[in-house]
C-alpha cells in the first residue's frame, strides 16, 4: 500500500478488536475504531467485522464516495474477504493489502465515470444560456418519440422565436443580446415543469418539450410561456423583445419529423401574421 490505508475494527468484542490490532502491527496503515473513525471524521479504506449489524449501525465511516472493503472474520457476511477462522498474521496483511488496491481502482473508475457523466452533461448544454443544446434536443425528441409509441401520453412541442432580435444585436450590441437570451432561458426553464424539457435549437430559437398534456390545455400554457418572456424582460429592466410560438400535440400515429415540420410552419405562420402571438395546428 503506497498511501497508509484507514482501516477500521468494528465489533462488540474488544478481545477481537486487540487481536486484529496486534496482526496488523507493522503494517503501513492507520488502524482505528469504528467508534474513534466516526468522530474523527475520516473514512475507512477497509473494514474488517464479525457482525452485519456492526456494519448496518455505523454508516459515517462510509466516506462521501461509499466505496471501501470489507474483510470479514468468523461471520458469513456479503465481503469482499471471508475468513470463516481467525487469520494468521500474513493472511490477514496480504488480504488488507490487496483489497486496498481493490479499492483504488474501485474509486478510480467511480471518478472517470463521474467526470465522463460531467463531460457529456456539459457537452450537451448550451454554454450561454445554460439549457439544453441542439444535440440533447435531437436526442431527447428521439427518447421520447419512441417512449410515447407505446404510451398513451400526448407530447407537445412548443417552438419559439424572438422577435426582430437581429435588432437588438445591431442597436445594443452582442453583450445586450447575450443578456437577453440568457433571460429567456431562465424564463423557460422556470416555467416549465420537471418532466418538461427546454432546449436552445438556433440562434434566438428555442423548443420546448410539454409531457403529457391535453390539446386543450396546451394552447394556454404555451401562450402563457410565451408572454412570460416579454413580461420577465420588462421587470428585469433589460432590452424588451417579445416572441412569436408556434406548437403542435404529437398523436400515437404521427412521426416525429411530421410534429416538427407542422409546429415550425405554425412558427412562421405567426411570423408573417405580426409576430407577438401563439400559432396552433388546427
Amino acid at each position: 500500500m503506497n498511501e497508509p490505508a484507514i482501516i477500521a475494527l468494528l465489533s462488540e468484542s474488544s478481545t477481537k478488536k486487540r487481536r486484529w490490532r496486534g496482526l496488523l502491527s507493522g503494517v503501513n496503515c492507520k488502524v482505528i475504531a469504528g467508534a474513534d473513525l466516526t468522530s474523527s471524521g475520516l473514512a475507512a479504506d477497509i473494514v474488517i467485522t464479525d457482525s452485519q449489524s456492526q456494519l448496518d449501525d455505523s454508516p459515517s465511516w462510509r466516506g462521501q464516495s461509499g466505496i471501501f472493503g470489507i474483510i470479514a472474520i468468523g461471520a458469513e457476511l456479503a465481503a469482499d474477504v471471508v475468513f470463516s477462522e481467525q487469520p494468521s498474521e500474513r493472511e490477514l496483511r496480504l488480504a488488507c493489502d490487496l483489497l486496498y488496491e481493490i479499492v483504488q481502482l474501485r474509486r478510480e473508475r467511480a471518478a472517470s465515470q463521474q467526470t465522463q457523466q460531467m463531460l457529456t452533461e456539459i457537452a450537451e448544454l448550451d454554454a450561454l444560456t445554460g439549457v439544453a443544446n441542439r444535440r440533447a434536443w435531437d436526442a431527447e425528441w428521439a427518447r421520447r418519440t419512441e417512449r410515447d409509441n407505446e404510451s398513451d401520453e400526448s407530447q407537445c412541442l412548443m417552438l419559439i422565436d424572438l422577435d426582430h432580435f437581429k435588432e437588438v444585436n445591431t442597436t445594443h450590441g452582442y453583450a445586450v443580446a447575450d443578456q437577453v437570451l440568457q433571460q429567456v432561458g431562465n424564463v423557460l426553464t422556470t416555467s416549465v415543469r420537471a418532466g418538461d424539457f427546454v432546449a436552445r435549437i438556433g440562434g434566438d430559437e428555442f423548443g420546448v418539450l410539454l409531457s403529457n398534456i391535453s390539446v386543450e390545455r396546451a394552447g394556454s400554457v404555451v401562450d402563457r410561456i410565451r408572454a412570460s418572456i416579454e413580461a420577465s424582460l420588462r421587470q428585469a429592466g433589460s432590452v424588451v423583445v417579445t416572441a412569436t410560438a408556434g406548437f403542435a400535440v404529437r398523436q400515437r400515429s404521427e412521426d416525429a419529423e411530421s410534429l416538427f415540420a407542422e409546429a415550425d410552419a405554425n412558427l412562421r405562420q405567426g411570423k408573417a401574421a405580426g409576430r407577438n402571438r401563439t400559432v396552433a395546428s388546427t
